[in-house]
């Protein structure tokens, strides 16, 4: 009989528990690291349109 599964302490249910968390682990590493991503943008976005030529108070008057 040829062995198909991870021999892992357990058994299969606990294999596939740690598999499933890993997944997870993976997904919201991926999602925080696109959130830090969005926010640094979208703050460099609110600087540039604040240091923008004639938005300033000495130019308007």
């Amino acid at each position: 009989m040829a062995k198909c599964f991870k021999a892992v302490r357990g058994g299969i249910g606990s294999y596939a528990w740690t598999s499933a968390r890993s997944h997870v682990h993976h997904l919201i590493h991926c999602a925080t690291a696109s959130l830090h991503i969005f926010m640094s943008l979208q703050q460099q976005q609110q600087q540039q349109q604040s240091h923008m030529p004639g938005t300033s108070k000495q130019q308007i008057e």
